[in-house]
């Protein structure tokens, strides 16, 4: 990040937060309470140890009033892999992206209790309608190298804004149930420091290693 600078955010990808089907944990208001209860008795499955999954189990424990340290985190490779782990009772809550859930849901596998967005998204309640503080995005940009002048940066920037209007990258967006949230400039720069100042405290409360 000290080597290169942000154009744009084009796309914000929110986490569901799902459990077993036979899961006592019904509501966020559920979840809540059993990881203020003893979060260390109920594991929670995601992507990769340190990634956006594993901050945002942080962001759910801090914002249920556990401890973020007790946490016991289960990082797998993949959706499927996560999806398994609830089935089987390796794991009593997963987060992933809807679209690595979506199958398991329509089937009856899983339930989902709630997304990271702000308002609800893919039918379902967003934690910060239901009462519990608990927000992130996995977001996607471009970036450029510190060194580009700016000259060159904001001819990237508006070849880079066209794109995002053009008929093949409106159909991606659809077919990956991405959402469109274009960011740049000033306001890019404020999201992404309050962005890193979030990591950076789940990362110490989480005591991961930077």
């Amino acid at each position: 990040m000290t080597q290169i600078q942000p154009l744009a955010r084009l796309t914000s990808d929110y986490l569901v937060a799902a459990v077993a089907a036979n899961s006592p944990i019904k509501s966020t208001k559920d979840l809540s309470e059993a990881m203020r209860a003893d979060l260390r008795s109920m594991p929670v499955a995601g992507g990769s140890a340190g990634g956006v999954d594993h901050i945002f189990a942080g962001v759910l424990a801090r914002a249920s009033k556990a401890k973020p340290d007790d946490l016991v985190y289960k990082p797998f490779a993949g959706g499927a892999e996560v999806v398994d782990a609830l089935v089987t009772g390796t794991a009593s809550v997963g987060l992933s992206g809807y679209s690595e859930f979506s199958d398991a849901i329509a089937s009856g596998k899983l339930r989902a209790i709630g997304v990271s967005s702000r308002r609800s998204m893919f039918g379902l309640p967003a934690f910060r309608e239901q009462g519990l503080d608990a927000t992130m995005a996995n977001w996607r940009g471009v970036f450029t190298g510190k060194g580009v002048s700016a000259a060159r940066t904001a001819e990237m920037l508006a070849a880079v804004e066209a794109a995002t209007a053009h008929e093949s990258w409106l159909r991606t967006l659809k077919q990956n149930r991405w959402e469109p949230s274009w960011l740049a400039g000033k306001d890019l720069a404020e999201f992404m420091e309050l962005d890193l100042t979030t990591a950076r405290v789940m990362v110490y409360l989480l005591k991961l290693k930077a």
